[in-house]
């Protein structure tokens, strides 16, 4: 009777053993299933900050275009202030 006892023992202590298993597979996969949510909502704002950046970078690259183009035209306006100074001069 007593190794009876000692497998009715060993049984119960299996079936704690697997029902605190489950419970912890269960919180697990509830873990995981949120962290795979916040690694997919990372991605995406990832991706919008990436987005931004190349936009940033194309606007900053536009910038320097029209600063370039406005140096040109100014360099042009003052040899044109400078021509007709010299016509006014003469007159």
């Amino acid at each position: 009777m007593e190794s009876l006892r000692v497998l009715e023992e060993k049984v119960a202590g299996a079936v704690d053993l697997i029902a605190k298993l489950r419970a912890e597979n269960a919180t697990m996969a509830e873990r995981l299933k949120k962290t795979e949510n916040e690694s997919k909502r990372l991605q995406h704002d990832l991706e919008k900050a990436r987005t931004a950046v190349d936009s940033l970078t194309k606007s900053d690259e536009e910038v320097k275009a029209l600063r370039s183009e406005r140096d040109t035209v100014k360099t042009r306006v003052e040899s044109i202030l400078q021509k007709l100074s010299v016509l006014d001069a003469e007159e």
